[in-house]
């Protein structure tokens, strides 16, 4: 019996420990999942200093005016509240209906312009009544002088397969926030000469789509931020947002970058965060002369490996042999960082002064290098890295995917 009872005992107690050891396994298994960064669009991101949707809903008639989608009514809309008004927390709602946008281009008309002021506690939600979807425009739409203001759930439409016709831009828009725009096949932002602009948020924009960019010798890049006569621009956040790449034509010498900064004035303090760029034909992001420029938990997918996802088109340069090569990072910029952020491809002349946490794809030259602290991770693998490492942390952001996500986002009462 007592044999018995001792076998019994050690069956028992190897159990537990086998028990143990699975669940030790499975722990280590989730901390790695939980580890592995989703970049790309988010709930968690919305404007700051912003009432959130759920507790604009809440506010009485002074705070909380409910328009037709139409430009005139969406700007004396947003001009009739009060500083007091704003500080306490003010939306305009906007009734659902299409709008065909003027162009996105700096000189097209602005579908509203000179609305807000800088200087408030908290910034005006114009937003759509009924969510991403009610509110559509068909066609690309500027915003200009707009200050103060939170932009945002905006459906696009129409387009072409040139990547046309489906662009944003955001022109001198001093502490404003634009948020929740997809899908977009340009997008920019800008300042105006004379004017300084500051504290611009671009959350959740989402570029879905690859395309060849069929004009000659034109810089055709997916996204830029341009700076023009004596109007710096300072304090540029990215949060959560998604950029595709862009093709040039066989043959075309155009300089195709998927984000580029430039332009005649400074342009600094500027942060991706969580944010996905894929390479185009030249280079993932054009960093350009920016000042203090900084990657928080951001994928940058250069090399070969944008193509992964975004196939090289037929009638692009690179077609024939399959792939194109683009730089990771291009341009010189000063005093940069990088932290919990994966740079592939090359990172050009950028003058780094630390990192934390981040891995490049090859051995840099010692100039490339962090000017204090840690040097970079080298993982050479990085260089080889397929679909399905791509689909692990960066979803394809479909509009089922996107809706779920706008949806969510200003849920909370409080921000």
């Amino acid at each position: 019996m007592q044999l018995i009872d001792n076998t019994i005992s050690k069956r028992n107690r190897s159990m537990s420990q086998v028990m143990v050891l699975d669940g030790l396994i499975l722990c280590f298994l989730l901390s790695i999942a939980s580890s592995t960064i989703i970049y790309g669009p988010s709930s968690q991101y919305y404007p700051s200093r912003t009432p959130t949707i759920a507790e604009a809903r809440l506010f009485g008639p002074s705070q909380k005016k409910i328009v037709p989608f139409d430009a005139k009514a969406i700007e004396e809309a947003v001009n009739s509240f009060t500083d007091e008004q704003v500080n306490r927390g003010a939306v305009v709602f906007v009734l659902p209906g299409s709008v065909t946008g003027m162009g996105a281009g700096s000189r097209a008309t602005p579908f509203i312009k000179n609305i807000g002021k800088t200087g408030r506690t908290r910034k005006i939600l114009i937003t759509p009544l009924n969510g991403w979807g009610s509110c559509t425009f068909n066609g690309s739409v500027k915003i200009q002088s707009c200050y103060g203001v939170a932009f945002g759930n905006f459906k696009f439409a129409s387009g072409d397969k040139f990547g046309n016709k489906r662009g944003f831009l955001a022109q001198d828009c001093t502490e404003s926030s634009i948020f929740n725009m997809a899908p977009l096949s340009t997008f920019g932002g800008q300042t105006i000469d004379n004017t300084p602009s500051w504290d611009i948020e671009f959350i959740n924009i989402v570029l879905p789509d690859g395309f060849l960019k069929y004009d000659a010798d034109n810089n055709a890049d997916t996204a830029s931020f341009r700076t023009a006569s004596k109007g710096p621009a300072s304090n540029i956040r990215f949060r959560g947002c998604y950029f595709a790449p862009s093709f040039r034509e066989l043959g075309s010498k155009a300089h195709t970058d998927t984000y580029q900064f430039s332009g005649n004035s400074a342009y600094s303090d500027i942060q991706y965060e969580n944010t996905a760029v894929f390479g185009s034909t030249n280079a993932a992001l054009q960093v350009g002369a920016a000042e203090n420029y900084r990657l928080l938990r951001t994928l940058v997918l250069g090399g070969k490996t944008t193509c992964a996802r975004y196939p090289v088109p037929p009638g692009a340069d690179g077609y024939a042999v399959g792939y194109v090569n683009p730089n990771g990072m291009n341009g010189a910029a000063t005093n940069a960082s990088a932290i919990d952020s994966i740079i592939i491809g090359s990172i050009g002349s950028t003058r780094w002064a630390f990192q934390s946490g981040s891995s490049i794809a090859y051995t840099p030259q010692g100039t490339q290098q962090p000017a204090t602290g840690l040097k970079w991770n080298v993982d050479p693998s990085l260089s080889n890295v397929d679909r399905a490492w791509i689909d692990a942390r960066v979803p394809v952001p479909t509009e089922a995917y996107l809706q779920k996500i706008f949806d969510d986002a200003g849920k909370s009462i409080t921000n």
